[in-house]
């Protein structure tokens, strides 16, 4: 057993980094939220240590058993929290006296809109060469066709198309079986 790292003791931690003002309170929250969902899914053992979780499996195994409450967008918004979350987690379980918040700050959406930015905003660099491309916005989305029947559909990039979402149509379509 790993004292210091289980379930309780992570949502502690993220109600102590809002309550010190190591991040925004509002994000402790919605990231204490986020997790203590999401770990809901896990067994006594599991929950013991929380730092070796598997990240995509267990928000996996959560979409599946709430598939119907939740989008795919909001499974993407909990993983991020919960993944944002177990990694501050790790490291000031790793180093408490040097540990320092993983948070990174964003522009306003006025901002963003007006092209200018406030002082003390970090903006993205508009230098191609900087730009990371992003992860698929959606690692894994399940779809109900029928009753008993669940497929996955992984890898989906966040910038999908219209015609390259026509395209995977027509390739499921392929495989379908002529109505009787």
């Amino acid at each position: 057993m790993n004292e210091g790292r289980s379930k309780s003791d992570l949502l502690r931690f993220l109600d102590n980094m809002g309550r010190k003002g190591l991040i925004p309170a509002n994000t402790a929250s919605a990231r204490k939220a986020a997790a203590n969902k999401v770990l809901s899914m896990l067994t006594d053992d599991e929950a013991q240590d929380v730092t070796n979780l598997d990240v995509d499996e267990t928000i996996r195994r959560f979409g599946n058993r709430f598939r119907a409450e939740y989008t795919a967008l909001s499974l993407q918004s909990y993983a991020s929290r919960l993944r944002s979350s177990l990694d501050d987690f790790k490291r000031h379980c790793d180093d408490p006296l040097n540990f320092k918040p993983g948070v990174t700050k964003r522009t306003t959406r006025k901002a963003r809109d007006s092209g200018s930015v406030a002082p003390g905003i970090v903006t993205a660099s508009s230098d191609p060469s900087t730009h990371v491309r992003p992860v698929a916005a959606v690692q894994i989305l399940p779809i109900t066709v029928r009753q008993d029947l669940v497929v996955q559909i992984a890898g989906l990039p966040h910038d999908l198309t219209k015609a390259e979402a026509q395209r995977i149509a027509n390739i499921i379509l392929a495989h379908a079986l002529p109505e009787t």
